[in-house]
């Protein structure tokens, strides 16, 4: 996404519109489709692997809450913030997020491939913290 998203702004800043358009299109395609295929539906896998059980339900409320709410904020925020700075800066800063998402997911959240609801909860629940 990232990616796509710095292609979109390289489109905008260097190559002229009439010959840049099919790549921007095609980066926005890329984006649209890596979210749709990789971090769109991990929000909600996580919430059914990472929660313990006796606070799943809750805690899913509020992850979800939050996710909707971060969803408006940024379509609430976009046309004022690319005004500010402009399509390539608004690409830019959506871009940086990205890669700290990425890395946060990267080394904060474990692998679970394998492992049981059970054992999960456990990684969670010791004192340690080392992931």
């Amino acid at each position: 996404m990232g990616a796509s998203l710095v292609f979109v702004a390289i489109c905008e800043g260097v190559v002229p519109i009439r010959e840049g358009t099919w790549v921007a299109v095609l980066a926005t395609m890329v984006y649209v489709s890596s979210y749709s295929l990789g971090i769109g539906p991990l929000t909600w896998v996580l919430m059914g692997e990472l929660f313990p059980l006796d606070a799943r339900e809750k805690a899913s409320a509020l992850v979800s809450v939050l996710n909707w709410l971060l969803a408006f904020v940024v379509t609430k925020t976009y046309f004022s913030l690319e005004s500010s700075v402009g399509i390539i800066g608004i690409c830019l800063v959506y871009a940086s997020v990205c890669l700290i998402g990425g890395g946060t997911l990267f080394f904060l959240v474990p692998e679970t491939k394998g492992k049981s609801l059970a054992e999960i909860e456990a990684h969670f629940s010791s004192p340690q913290k080392g992931i």
